[in-house]
């Protein structure tokens, strides 16, 4: 009899111990708050490896912006246009409006050719461009060298010709900005301005912008165009 007892007892004994142990393992220190909360832990759909079942592969979901725009890492066209940043040629994807309405493809380069500032930029101007505005002071001449090519489209001739429209597709436009303004555009004003020139489908030209810009400062010449928009790094020549 008394053994029997004893079994019933340690029974007793072993099932409370296994209850402890199960409430031991769903809470946690602090109230039974989660631990992950407060971390870096990452959960649900967007933790590593997706849903549930699925495996996600390097560079999934990765989006990379350049030249202003935000395209997938894994993008042939987008590798190719790094690669030309890279060399100092930046591509133009865009489109102008088509003589019917419709809007016409345009795929092209743009390229620093050469920059000339200051006293040297002011002799230049003297001997190629018209009557030039004078700086003030705190502000020198800046004249940018320019290659456009015009790689493919839909057009056969593109015109360069300087355009502040509002409407994206028919805006072309260079802009130089100073820290905390736009540098002042006297490309108007140059026998060679690049706003005088056309280019063939396949074929390259090559003319110049010019600017009143702050002495000293760096920056970047922005091209608007063909409803794109590119920035070009201007490196010291």
């Amino acid at each position: 009899m008394r053994a029997k007892a004893v079994s019933v007892m340690l029974l007793l004994f072993l099932a409370l111990a296994v209850c402890a142990c199960s409430l031991r393992g769903t809470d946690s220190p602090g109230g039974g708050e989660n631990p992950a909360e407060g971390s870096d832990a990452v959960s649900g759909p967007f933790a590593a490896g997706g849903a549930a079942g699925e495996e996600s592969a390097p560079g999934d979901g990765v989006i990379r912006e350049s030249l202003g725009h935000g395209t997938d890492a894994g993008d042939p066209e987008e590798q190719e246009r790094l690669e030309l940043s890279r060399k100092g040629i930046y591509s133009i994807s865009g489109f102008q409006s088509g003589a019917d309405g419709q809007p016409a493809s345009v795929e092209a380069t743009i390229a620093i050719e050469d920059i000339v500032r200051g006293e040297e930029a002011a002799l230049w101007l003297a001997e190629n461009a018209l009557e030039v505005p004078l700086p003030e002071e705190g502000e020198e001449y800046i004249v940018i060298g320019l290659e456009f090519t015009y790689v493919e489209g839909d057009a056969e001739i593109l015109s360069l010709m300087e355009n502040n429209a509002s409407m994206a597709e028919y805006r072309l436009a260079f802009y130089l900005k100073n820290l905390d303004s736009n540098s002042e555009n006297i490309t108007d004003c140059l026998n060679d301005s690049i706003h005088n020139l056309e280019v063939g489908k396949g074929e390259s030209v090559k003319g110049r912008v010019a600017f009143i810009h702050n002495t000293g400062e760096e920056g970047e010449l922005t091209f608007l165009g063909f409803n794109d928009v590119v920035r070009l790094y201007l490196p010291k020549f």
